[in-house]
């Protein structure tokens, strides 16, 4: 359900707690309540924005323009997964997907190292890791996508993507 006019449309997303707020417009002034729904949180997430086809094979090309993020807490620590960043960075990690056990090497001494799933939650956190190569054992996490983020002591942030199968 939702808009059945012709594009564009403005679309908004509200959080307060764990409750998000979806609305839409069609003129990006007056809003109208799309769903509501409830999501156990962290205080720190992950946003993105996203576009499909609706045909196999077919490609969608989109823009996105009057985009902004705004926020009550602080964004000082937000993290931005840029690809042409991450493939510069010195620290590896394989296999990829991963299985039982998933290996960093290069990290550097003295950062912080989280480990969240794609729905904010943290299955994985060491502070002020050694450098070097690290081991995380990833028996107990369940299949499908997360985020290793790790806060470089020269306060620098690298993000990867890995898939545990």
């Amino acid at each position: 359900q939702g808009p059945t006019e012709s594009f564009p449309y403005w679309f908004r997303l509200t959080r307060t707690g764990d409750t998000i707020v979806s609305y839409y417009s069609d003129d990006g002034s007056n809003w109208t309540m799309l769903a509501t729904d409830t999501i156990l949180m962290n205080n720190q997430v992950y946003i993105g924005l996203a576009v499909l086809s609706r045909d196999d094979g077919v490609l969608n090309t989109s823009t996105f323009d009057n985009v902004s993020v705004s926020s009550t807490m602080s964004l000082k620590n937000a993290a931005y997964v840029n690809p042409s960043e991450r493939l510069k960075s010195r620290i590896r990690f394989y296999p990829n997907p991963v299985t039982d056990k998933l290996i960093l090497t290069n990290v550097p001494g003295g950062s912080h190292l989280s480990t969240y799933s794609l729905l904010g939650r943290k299955v994985y956190e060491q502070k002020q890791v050694d450098g070097g190569q690290i081991s995380i054992e990833t028996n107990s996490w369940a299949p499908g996508v997360y985020i290793i983020r790790i806060v470089n002591s020269d306060s620098t942030i690298d993000s990867f993507k890995i898939t545990r199968q």
